[in-house]
């Protein structure tokens, strides 16, 4: 198709499509998928195109220019017979206001971690011709909680941004052990400090490599829900974590720790390059952990929680895994399927892959492929677009 069929719903993305975090990701490759088709996709809030690699913009051009400025603009209002892809969160609910037109056919897509779902939840879902998740895991809570019919489209990397690089040595003689995502009590941050404290004993020469920083430092404060740390780290003047004093109250000296702070894109494949191990003892994943999919497709060693979206990463002989999973309570229950890591176990996986470097490397190998190949953006995009249009 060279041109937008007369008969072809246009699709309107509604939220801001970039390359700062998830939720940005997901809307930009969308937006790629549909300019490949030949379709003019219409972005109501806009793009943030500063966040965007320049190769990325330059392929977002004909959203930039012409009749499509007009379309894009956050004034602009949208056709008639639309449809509009709508993002959801925890309870199924808008995260941005709505937007409306004529006869339109409304799609939800997102992920969630609560499993509590009220009447609003499926008042929400009733608004919906389809909902698009992001796990086998959140289908299946959907599912229990009487609401069918969702789709799984399963998230990915862009290969030629994620990439192996050869190691510089920047930090020469250590054991290096990576850890990202958003510092919060479900992203079991904690665990990771109680495992490698304990490592570090026994292995000076380790490095705990933390790319923790987020727009929303407040969700640190969930951690008053850990046994394994006192609470958050503490506010600078510029509203910034101070990490490192925070790992140094957890037991991990700062000599032993390094803040990446905020990683632009270009940068995350030579922070791979120089670590050993990437470990996720996560408690929920609604999506699959796009972070741990990024250090798989970069030729990094894992180690991932069974649970949630992870169980959609795990296949034989492609990580090491954390299978002792205990129930975690939620302030009104609301989290079935979550799961506490054992910090013996962390910390056995840990001890395993350096006492192995060489059967971690194949691990390793065999998870870069198969991310690769098997989960890259352009494979998700395609799945959505595909899935809108067999709906109608």
């Amino acid at each position: 198709m060279t041109g937008q069929d007369e008969l072809t719903r246009p699709i309107a993305i509604d939220w801001e499509p970039s390359q700062a975090h998830g939720w940005g990701q997901v809307g930009l490759h969308i937006c790629l998928e549909l300019l490949r088709r030949g379709e003019m996709p219409l972005l109501p809030r806009g793009a943030d195109v500063g966040s965007m690699r320049p190769e990325v913009r330059q392929r977002l051009e004909p959203l930039l220019v012409g009749r499509a400025a007009q379309a894009t603009s956050h004034d602009g209002a949208l056709p008639p017979g639309c449809v509009i892809l709508t993002p959801f969160g925890n309870g199924l609910g808008p995260i941005e206001p709505y937007h409306d037109a004529p006869g339109t056919l409304r799609v939800g897509i997102g992920a969630f971690e609560e499993t509590r779902f009220t009447n609003d939840a499926r008042t929400h879902a009733a608004r919906f011709a389809r909902l698009i998740v992001h796990s086998r895991w959140g289908y299946q809570v959907l599912a229990a909680a009487g609401i069918p019919g969702a789709i799984v489209a399963l998230q990915g990397i862009d290969p030629e941004e994620i990439y192996p690089l050869p190691r510089t040595g920047r930090f020469p003689g250590r054991f290096v052990v990576f850890s990202g995502g958003k510092l919060e009590f479900r992203k079991g941050q904690d665990i990771v400090l109680a495992a490698f404290r304990r490592f570090l004993a026994r292995y000076p020469e380790a490095l705990l490599v933390a790319t923790w920083h987020s727009p929303r430092p407040q969700a640190a404060e969930t951690f008053a829900m850990s046994s394994l740390v006192p609470g958050a780290p503490e506010l600078d003047a510029a509203g910034r974590m101070d990490l490192t004093a925070w790992a140094a109250a957890n037991g991990v000296p700062r000599h032993s720790f390094f803040d990446t702070g905020f990683l632009t894109r270009d940068l995350l494949p030579h922070v791979f390059a120089e670590c050993d191990l990437a470990v996720f003892p996560n408690r929920c994943e609604g999506a699959t952990n796009l972070v741990a999919m990024e250090a798989m497709a970069a030729g990094v060693p894992v180690v991932l929680s069974a649970n949630t979206g992870h169980l959609d990463l795990i296949r034989p002989g492609i990580c090491h895994t954390l299978d002792t999973q205990r129930p975690v309570r939620g302030p009104r229950g609301g989290r079935s399927g979550w799961g506490e890591s054992s910090v013996d176990e962390l910390l056995a996986r840990m001890e395993t892959v350096r006492a192995m470097p060489v059967a971690a490397r194949q691990t390793a190998d065999y998870a870069m492929h198969f991310i690769r190949t098997e989960r890259t953006w352009s494979r998700f995009a395609a799945q959505v677009v595909d899935e809108i249009r067999a709906i109608g």
